[in-house]
């Protein structure tokens, strides 16, 4: 009797050293998985950051090519439009020189053999 006793004894210690093993690794599985989920977050949201950096990047390029070609668009129109400038004013100067011409020929000339 007094073995099976110890024998009970024994093995509830044995079940309860179970038991605080079968807590203890629940315990460890359940850190590990919040760890995991933890590391997945970190992992997430680092590769978010790297794809908005990128997009970040290339629609800053983006801008600055788009500037550049403004730049160059109004960079042409100026030269353009100073180039139509240049060319009305030497119409207009040459329609005052013809102008002058001619007033000078109907000034210098008699008053008959004007018409």
């Amino acid at each position: 009797m007094q073995e099976r006793q110890e024998l009970l004894r024994n093995l509830d210690g044995l079940t309860q050293s179970y038991e605080e093993c079968v807590r203890d690794l629940t315990r460890e599985r359940r850190n590990m998985e919040a760890q995991n989920d933890w590391n997945t977050k970190i992992i997430v949201a680092k590769v978010i950051f790297e794809n908005l950096y990128k997009f970040q990047k290339s629609r800053k390029q983006a801008s600055f090519k788009d500037m550049a070609e403004y730049c160059e668009f109004d960079k042409d129109c100026h030269n353009k439009l100073r180039i139509f400038a240049d060319k009305l004013l030497k119409l207009g100067h040459y329609r005052q020189k013809i102008a002058l011409h001619q007033w000078y020929d109907k000034a210098l000339r008699p008053l008959n053999t004007r018409n």
